[in-house]
């Protein structure tokens, strides 16, 4: 069964949002008839986190002293 866009767009959400993987994608969705294969064709986010001074707010406070 072919995804629609709005099916695409729902498990890409749920996966990047909530960390849903495909057997929990299938256990919420029993209804839509997905396989696992199918789930697993639709590209998840690359994560590309860059960690500095910004993103930790207490970064430097450790070593203040």
């Amino acid at each position: 069964m072919a995804f629609s866009k709005e099916d695409k767009i729902l498990i890409k959400n749920l996966q990047q949002l909530k960390s849903y993987t495909a057997t929990r994608s299938l256990r919420e969705f029993r209804t839509k008839n997905w396989t696992r294969a199918q789930i697993l064709t639709i590209p998840k986010r690359a994560v590309t986190l860059t960690y500095n001074s910004a993103n930790k707010p207490y970064f430097g406070l450790l070593y203040a002293n």
